[in-house]
């Protein structure tokens, strides 16, 4: 080899040293290049194994053919497509400007050519704006950018240490009315309430450590018999002083109800008379009835307090609205006697992971690729940075990177390298001497302006027989490049 052509490669554009001579001489044979390569009118091509085969069965002077070596029915779905490939000295080279797929990313596009966009695995994340939930995030893509938003819809707040509702607190609107398990006395539940027989009353929950406990219940006690006064039903059965002794044909006044409410509301004492020395069932009384949205304007479980229906007005999550909007309260609704769940009204929406406007798209109205909202709503790119798919990126590096060469989401070819904000196809030519492998890198010298960088040099695509068209396409013996096209000389 005459000379050896030597590269000083560079991250950024125009930082390399090139002599033109040089690289005119760069081999006298094929024995001069890389394996792979051969030489072709003084410097070296590179010349794909597959090619080597079929050396002598394609004309130097033919155009080139279309190729891809993506996998099977990709081609032309998503962003993948075919490239060209040129025949020099019988051989064929490399597929040039293909596109083949690549791992899917949020950019609005289909990277991976499978005919679905922004299709990326589910990624677990940390929702780091707005309410702090329970259930972490997901990345999801929003306006070709990664957003980490809730993993799922909240639910009702219960005492178990977690943030089901994902507003922040835990455990909190826990408190409720309870009744010990396995204890008679009292029916029903928190949300629709409890049923009491007798002096037995419902208890508090308490919520700790994400651990209920029901305190200050009244459970069942001994029948007590009464004196003067009504009797009461201690034991809770619903039967007043069964167990007391009495005088034939003797009467006296009872109620079976919780204490406290006789003579509230519509709550009043009853009678019982003795027969064959036993008390009977004690009758007339009016005890407690459940609070109804049916029965407005009456006290009807006798504790002095008008229309106080079990549950309404607490917190609670209505399972057909999106969004903010399941988070509601209890309310009464027309001819239905218990409370049902009414959500909020839509808000206008905010940037942050909360869907205020209930349509299933917590920021459907910000750009993720703006530098205030760069991939998640608060992440804000700093200053001489721009936001290119959801990544703050230095402004000089639009210049170098073939995912975004020039613009945002500008990807080159998947045999192309972005050189001053352009995409390039790779330069086989370049070489660092014996053996070294294929170098794309941008260091021309200066700005090429109308020409092009191929490798290390401005050339024009027009006319240099070398780079005719692209760069590594170089005309054949008998052609010359006119245009960017190789014909035949006349």
């Amino acid at each position: 080899m005459r000379a050896t052509f030597l590269l000083v490669s560079a991250s950024i554009a125009g930082a390399c040293s090139y002599d033109i001579g040089t690289h005119r001489d760069a081999c006298d044979a094929n024995d001069d290049c890389p394996v792979g390569q051969s030489c072709y009118r003084g410097f070296c091509a590179e010349t794909p194994a597959a090619a080597d085969a079929a050396a002598g069965e394609c004309d130097s002077g033919a155009p080139p053919e279309s190729c891809y070596d993506g996998p099977a029915g990709s081609e032309g779905s998503g962003v993948c497509r075919a490239g060209k490939r040129f025949c020099v000295q019988g051989a064929l080279t490399q597929c040039f400007d293909q596109v083949t797929p690549a791992p899917e990313i949020c950019n609005a596009k289909d990277d991976d050519c499978n005919g679905e966009v922004d299709d990326i695995a589910s990624q677990s994340c940390a929702v780091t704006s707005g309410p702090v939930c329970g259930i972490g995030g997901v990345v999801v893509c929003r306006a070709g950018a990664p957003s980490c938003e809730l993993s799922a819809a909240t639910t009702q707040e219960s005492c178990n240490g977690v943030d089901d509702d994902c507003d922040g607190a835990t455990d909190e609107g826990t408190a409720g009315s309870c009744f010990p398990d396995g204890e008679a006395g009292c029916s029903g539940d928190p949300v629709t309430g409890f049923q009491c027989l007798g002096l037995c009353t419902p208890g508090e929950i308490v919520c700790s450590e994400g651990v209920p406990d029901c305190t200050g219940a009244i459970v069942p006690a001994p029948e007590v018999c009464s004196a003067g006064n009504a009797a009461l039903d201690e034991d809770c059965d619903g039967v007043v002083d069964e167990t007391c002794s009495c005088a034939e044909g003797e009467s006296q006044p009872c109620y079976s109800g919780p204490p406290g409410t006789l003579g509230r509301g519509a709550c009043s004492a009853g009678s019982q008379r003795c027969s064959a020395g036993v008390l009977g069932q004690c009758l007339e009384q009016r005890l407690p009835e459940p609070e109804s949205c049916t029965n407005q304007g009456r006290d009807d479980d006798c504790n002095g307090t008008l229309d106080d229906v079990p549950g309404l007005g607490s917190a609670c999550i209505d399972d057909t609205r999106q969004g903010d909007c399941r988070n509601g309260l209890l309310q009464c609704q027309p001819d239905v006697a218990a409370p049902l769940c009414v959500g909020r009204q839509p808000t206008r929406e905010m940037c942050d992971p909360i869907d205020q406007d209930c349509d299933g798209n917590p920021i459907n109205t910000f750009d993720l690729n703006s530098p205030a909202s760069c991939g998640s709503c608060d992440v804000r790119c700093p200053a001489m940075q721009v936001c290119c798919g959801g990544r703050c990126l230095a402004r000089e590096v639009i210049a170098t990177d073939p995912q975004h060469c020039g613009a945002c989401n500008a990807a080159c070819g998947s045999n192309q390298y972005c050189c001053q904000g352009k995409c390039l196809n790779q330069p086989g030519m370049v070489t660092t001497g014996p053996g070294a492998e294929d170098v794309s890198a941008c260091a021309c010298e200066n700005d090429c302006g109308a020409k092009a960088c191929c490798g290390t040099h401005c050339v024009d695509l027009i006319k240099d027989g070398h780079h005719c068209g692209a760069c590594g396409y170089a005309c054949g013996p008998d052609q010359e490049c006119k245009g960017g096209t190789c014909e035949n000389r006349r």
